[in-house]
């Protein structure tokens, strides 16, 4: 037996504080209203596509729809970093570790 992971509660739960109904939701995820039912009544397990789809559509995690996490707008936005916070970020992956360092350090030594 196949252990369901998808939360159709949490579908269901974040379709209607949106205003959507299923037909609704169905139409921006390119999918049947009756498919929206199965999802959310755990009648039906969809995809890793289709997860992707919903999350998109109600501009949330896939995760969130998963149980993995409790919040379903997830955890850090680039809007949420202050600028000192982006440019070590950019440095941090551009792997510029001496510009990283000149940022903690002029952010630190106060």
């Amino acid at each position: 037996m196949v252990k369901k992971v998808f939360r159709g509660d949490r579908l269901k739960d974040v379709r209607e504080r949106r205003g959507l109904s299923q037909a609704d939701l169905g139409q921006i995820a390119d999918m049947s209203n009756m498919q929206v039912y199965r999802y959310e009544n755990r009648k039906s397990e969809p995809s890793p596509d289709i997860v992707v789809r919903l999350s998109r559509a109600l501009d949330i995690t896939s995760d969130y729809l998963l149980g993995m996490v409790d919040k379903p707008e997830g955890y850090l936005n680039p809007q949420d970093l202050s600028p000192t916070e982006a440019r070590l970020l950019a440095a941090y992956r551009r792997g510029d570790l001496r510009d990283a360092m000149d940022v903690l350090a002029r952010n630190t030594s106060s």
